[in-house]
């Protein structure tokens, strides 16, 4: 079952407004939904803690977002709020702008996420 969550939409503008980085995303030009789910989800074996997704335009025109952000709760049970919020911050890093202003996933690159794994560590949120 998925769930629109609050606390994970507030947790998303704290860390937006605390990493200068993220400010594109401040002005609401890309609509984000946040979400929990309880199931459990894996890939290639490991735990899925959360994944970002962009929408298509049909879902785009039914539910007025251009991505999803779903935390599995399951698999972040044990994760504590400092990890959450690193959890989100990488999240939110998957969302980016083209130039003209549409929105593009990004996906994950060591370079681009190389301040998570400089301050945080590569295995940052076990």
């Amino acid at each position: 079952m998925y769930e629109i969550s609050d606390d994970l939409k507030a947790l998303a503008r704290e860390v937006i407004v605390s990493h200068s980085n993220l400010a594109p995303l401040a002005n609401g030009e890309c609509r984000i939904a946040y979400m929990w789910c309880d199931a459990e989800k894996k890939r290639n074996g490991k735990a899925v803690y959360a994944d970002t997704e962009k929408v298509n335009d049909k879902v785009k025109t039914v539910a007025g977002v251009d991505f999803v952000i779903t935390f599995y709760r399951p698999n972040c049970a044990g994760l504590n709020d400092e990890k959450k919020r690193i959890l989100m911050y990488h999240e939110l890093r998957h969302v980016g702008f083209e130039p003209g202003g549409s929105c593009r996933i990004i996906p994950h690159d060591v370079e681009d996420f190389e301040d998570i794994i400089t301050d945080h560590g590569m295995n940052w949120v076990i």
